[in-house]
């Protein structure tokens, strides 16, 4: 069974007022060489 750090993270954006969170968090999760799935609406 992999580690919680091998898995992939799911990010969610459904609002206009998280994206500047969202993005700096995505960034960050990138930098760590996670990989991370993003969905947008």
């Amino acid at each position: 069974m992999a580690s919680t750090n091998d898995r992939p993270i799911v990010l969610a954006f459904t609002g206009a007022s998280g994206v500047p969170y969202g993005l700096r968090l995505l960034q960050q999760l990138l930098a760590a060489g996670r990989h991370v799935h993003l969905i947008m609406s």
